[in-house]
């Protein structure tokens, strides 16, 4: 399994990475790979009901649709 971590705070390295650093390092600590991806440095819209998150291929909002590595991260990570 892995658990794909999202900070969405405009601060690359502040409060909430050192909070996401603490549960990557448990998640370690328990056999759990994570990535952490930032999506604070732009803006992100709301759910638009595409229901991508619902397969492999991931369709989001204009705001996310150029973030290859997002897209690559949650196909990675992501299994239902």
């Amino acid at each position: 399994m892995k658990v794909l971590l999202i900070n969405g705070s405009p601060n690359k390295n502040g409060c909430t990475n050192q909070a996401l650093n603490i549960i990557a390092d448990e998640l370690k600590i328990q056999g759990v790979d994570s990535e952490t991806v930032w999506i604070g440095n732009g803006p992100v819209r709301g759910c638009i009901g595409c229901g991508g998150c619902l397969s492999n291929s991931v369709s989001m909002s204009d705001s996310l649709s150029n973030s290859v590595s997002m897209s690559e991260s949650l196909s990675n990570s992501v299994s239902m």
